[in-house]
């Protein structure tokens, strides 16, 4: 199973949480919904994805699904991107972290200095 695979449920679950919190414009990679922008890093032409976009009183929000990581110089990445993104639009970034993956996502966020809110999941 791909880490892809694996965050599919989760995203839905992030998901339902994002709607009943009222944001709109949802941009999810699950079905039924139109998948979020992605992003090419022009150094190593990597492509790179939020998990979900939504927008709540006209600010962008990206929000990720953590899941622990032995590329953990990629998953810094992706979050610092994304909340540079976020901030740019006024947004929040938001890191859902599944049971057993608060401590990596909390570890990586401030060691990284990312300024991210965590939930759990």
């Amino acid at each position: 199973m791909t880490v892809a695979e694996e965050k599919i449920p989760f995203i839905e679950k992030a998901v339902e949480w994002v709607e009943k919190k009222g944001y709109s414009n949802i941009k999810a990679a699950v079905e039924g919904y139109e998948d979020p922008k992605s992003f090419t890093q022009s150094s190593t032409n990597d492509s790179i994805a939020p998990d979900i976009t939504a927008v709540s009183m006209g600010r962008k929000c990206y929000f990720e699904i953590a899941l622990k990581s032995s590329d953990k110089r990629q998953v810094i990445n992706k979050w610092k991107l994304l909340s540079y993104l976020s901030s740019a639009k006024q947004g929040r970034l938001f890191i859902f972290a599944p049971h057993g993956h608060k401590a990596f996502a909390k570890r990586l966020i401030e060691a990284n200095q990312i300024p991210a809110e965590i939930l759990p999941l």
